[in-house]
């Protein structure tokens, strides 16, 4: 495989250095914080310390919340995985109790057939007396 053929994805989310980014609040695509203009890498090579400065912290803002809103997705995905080993938990109990009550009913249906069978006994060569 040739380095030619392989290309990674760039995603650039760097804002025009002269003004200040512009955040959105949600996108088509459904992400949320990200920033409507572009900046090239030579742009931001050319333009000065304190233009790259509030680049950098309008960037670090940016990342920062990002995490701000994974560590709530996290938080979230963690409740409802409790919950769902919750009712797991709930579940598998349950089913243990219904498999205990149909061994149960199991024995108890053979008892009751095995004692209706000896009920039922005919011996031959045996004259039964009636009174």
């Amino acid at each position: 495989m040739d380095n030619q053929d392989f290309c990674l994805p760039i995603q650039n989310r760097y804002g025009v250095l002269s003004d200040p980014p512009n955040y959105v609040g949600c996108n088509q695509t459904g992400q949320t914080g990200q920033m409507l203009s572009q900046v090239s890498r030579q742009d931001f090579a050319q333009s000065s310390l304190d233009n790259k400065m509030v680049h950098m912290f309008d960037e670090l803002r940016f990342i920062r919340n990002e995490q701000v809103n994974c560590s709530r997705k996290l938080s979230r995905l963690h409740d409802t995985v409790a919950n769902v080993t919750d009712k797991f938990c709930q579940v598998v109990s349950t089913t243990n109790a219904q498999t205990r009550f149909l061994k149960t009913l199991a024995y108890k249906s053979i008892d009751m057939e095995a004692r209706a069978r000896r009920n039922n006994l005919i011996f031959r060569g045996f004259i039964e007396n009636y009174g």
